[in-house]
């Protein structure tokens, strides 16, 4: 099973394209909550940053912000740069694997993953182009380009440590998985161990340094992320409650309180509202 199915249908991501075309010029980006991709068909410019390093951009190449960074595009005088932007929204940005496994800034020549050169062929069709659809056709590739940027930085050993990475460790992955399969089961990490062939203190040092949290915490987290997603579904909060482990509801409602300082109640009404 392919093991992003596991976070999609909680985390996940989408692309929205907010620009396709020439530029020229100067322009303020990154000021909105989200996460931005840059694709640089042809042309030369300048990513200038206030508190890191500018990118000098001479050939054709992505950046990827994953989180929300100002950043000032400066084309040369005289100069046209022909590019494609989008936002990167991640879903539950705080908590997304996706966006928590990347580094703030990602530069990478377009030659440099082989693999792209299709769907970049795609992309830049779309992008010269007024096809009924286009706009919607050019945020999906958008989202097939994210998918192999995270293989890239796989293969390149880059990712940050988090459920991803975790997914992706021979052992750990089992353990995750049955997390993710079975949240309402009562895990003990002596059970989750078994699952890695591992021994329960090899486990639980292994799980920290690869996922960045401990596994209780890392299941406490799944629980209440799985949680969330059955209250926004209209689901009772007893349903709920016996979705994700607890025996009670008056058990559930009080972690969830502790986590959200407000009651589940509380919380499907605000969000429903």
């Amino acid at each position: 099973m392919d093991r992003l199915l596991d976070l999609l249908p909680y985390f996940g991501f989408n692309a929205v394209t907010f620009f396709n075309g020439d530029f020229c010029g100067a322009n303020m980006l990154g000021t909105s909550e989200h996460g931005q991709l840059h694709f640089v068909r042809s042309g030369e410019l300048v990513m200038e940053h206030e508190e890191l390093p500018d990118l000098h951009i001479t050939e054709p190449a992505l950046i990827l912000y994953p989180r929300p960074i100002k950043h000032r595009l400066t084309v040369p005088p005289g100069s046209v740069v022909n590019l494609i932007c989008a936002d990167i929204r991640f879903n539950d940005f705080k908590r997304n694997p996706f966006a928590s496994a990347l580094p703030d800034i990602l530069h990478i020549h377009l030659k440099d993953i082989p693999s792209l050169e299709p769907i970049l062929k795609a992309l830049f069709y779309e992008g010269s182009s007024e096809h009924l659809g286009n706009g919607f056709v050019l945020d999906r590739l958008c989202d097939v380009v994210m998918v192999h940027i995270l293989r890239h930085l796989k293969k390149q050993d880059i990712l940050r440590p988090g459920a991803l990475l975790g997914l992706l460790h021979p052992n750990l992955a089992a353990a995750i998985r049955a997390m993710h399969d079975s949240p309402e089961k009562p895990w003990r990490m002596d059970d989750l161990a078994r699952l890695t062939g591992m021994s329960r203190t090899s486990f639980i040092n292994h799980f920290r340094e690869t996922v960045g949290v401990p596994p209780a915490e890392y299941l406490l987290n799944w629980r209440m992320g799985v949680a969330e997603k059955y209250l926004k579904e209209k689901k009772s909060i007893k349903a709920t409650a016996l979705a994700v482990g607890y025996s009670s509801q008056p058990a559930f409602s009080k972690a969830f309180t502790a986590r959200y300082s407000v009651s589940p109640g509380e919380w499907q009404k605000q969000f429903l509202n």
